[in-house]
């Protein structure tokens, strides 16, 4: 459902189905809801790469709270999340996008 969420025709359906899947707190998914960032913060959308960069600061603390067993793990989805943080910043010209990324 998520995946059909993300890849939805309306900007807000795709916002929306990223900031649900986002305040799951199973840590279970953690990978898939970076990777559902990941591809959010790409999309043709500004409001949907703006909820984008607020799930950021969202998934970079579960990241070390929910891999406390395996450090090298944590440190690589966090990795993953400041690259995209870095290139919302570096490549994106919409203002609320920026604000977010800059808050994250």
């Amino acid at each position: 459902a998520f995946q059909r969420g993300l890849a939805d025709a309306e900007q807000w359906i795709r916002a929306l189905a990223l900031r649900v899947l986002t305040s799951i707190r199973i840590p279970d998914i953690l990978q898939i809801q970076i990777l559902g960032v990941q591809k959010c913060a790409q999309d043709k959308s500004p409001y949907v790469r703006k909820c984008a960069a607020n799930a950021l600061s969202k998934l970079y603390g579960r990241c070390e709270s929910e891999n406390m067993d395996d450090k090298e793990v944590a440190e690589q989805q966090q990795e993953l999340l400041l690259q995209v943080c870095q290139d919302l910043l570096y490549y994106d010209q919409a203002t609320m996008v920026l604000t977010s990324a800059l808050i994250a």
